[in-house]
């Protein structure tokens, strides 16, 4: 399929199928850490990037033989809100199932009304927040010029007042960027006023985008999650031996899966109903036929496109 990937589990939403609304890589950011690699076209053009009604009938496809998922996951690789009828598309999912959706945004368009609207009837928005300062802001997520950290956060207030449902907010913590006690301290200040239900506190996990760019310790992760407080989680890979996948073409999925974000052995494993030497013999052939790459990163392996 063009528009959706997996299901795969994801740290924070369990067995997720993925929605991606943008051709590769569309986004109002180009952050150092991004798993998804440089962004090709950073932009604040709101349009149909992709046919939403295609969109639609694909996800109907996809839950005609399959319902055992967590959630139905807008995101993929870019940022969904540049998409013009990403309202729609919720609307329509919730028509057709009562699996919740969940949209993963960066939230540098949420201080426009009609961006907010459009996400009302999700069940749960993911927004990032990564810095206060100017200098650090522009450092890790490298924005479309005009894009400013005030204008941002007003709009991840207006959320709160606006939205019903759950907000996990999320920060991106990039070694020697966004880790001063200072940058963090100015975090906890904003995020009393955004007041979201979660507080997800991520490092670089994956091959980022710039190879320079390094994770925090455990232990770094640790003391930050005692200065923001008890609403605050360490986001850590998430197992289940509960939920699994079946399915007769594996290799075109892996390859699906590989194309949005680089995947472990271990996210494999929890996905399918495969046995551990199986799984070996998958990658080993696409590596092969020279369809997927490795690469080691922080000492473990990732596989992504080629």
């Amino acid at each position: 399929m063009k528009y959706i990937f997996g299901p795969v589990f994801s740290r924070r939403l369990g067995l997720s199928l993925g929605i991606d609304l943008l051709p590769e890589k569309v986004c109002t950011f180009d952050c150092v850490y991004c798993e998804c690699g440089r962004t090709v076209i950073k932009t604040d053009e709101i349009k149909e990037w992709v046919p939403a009604d295609e969109v639609i009938k694909e996800i109907r496809e996809y839950l005609e033989g399959n319902s055992s998922i967590d959630f139905i996951t807008i995101t993929g690789s870019g940022e969904p809100t540049l998409h013009s009828k990403i309202g729609y598309i919720i609307e329509e999912i919730k028509k057709i199932t009562s699996i919740p959706v969940a949209v993963l945004t960066n939230g540098s368009l949420l201080w426009k009304k009609e961006i907010r609207a459009s996400l009302k009837k999700a069940d749960v928005i993911l927004p990032s927040l990564n810095a206060i300062s100017e200098k650090s802001f522009r450092a890790v997520n490298r924005p479309y010029p005009y894009l400013i950290p005030h204008r941002i956060i007003e709009g991840l207030i207006a959320l709160r007042k606006e939205y019903s449902g759950k907000i996990w907010l999320e920060i991106v913590f990039v070694k020697g960027i966004n880790d001063s006690e200072e940058e963090i301290l100015k975090l906890k200040e904003v995020i009393e006023k955004i007041n979201p239900d979660k507080i997800h506190l991520n490092t670089v996990v994956r091959p980022p985008s710039e190879n320079w760019a390094k994770p925090l310790t455990f232990e770094e992760m640790e003391k930050i999650k005692e200065i923001l407080g008890e609403r605050a989680e360490i986001v850590m890979p998430r197992e289940s031996k509960e939920k699994k996948i079946e399915d007769d073409d594996l290799e075109e999925k892996i390859l699906e899966m590989a194309k949005r974000r680089p995947l472990t052995f271990e996210e494999l494993f929890n996905t399918f109903n495969l046995k551990p030497e199986e799984i070996s013999n998958l990658l080993n052939s696409l590596l092969r036929k020279g369809r997927i790459k490795k690469e080691i990163f922080e000492g473990k392996a990732f596989y992504s496109s080629s």
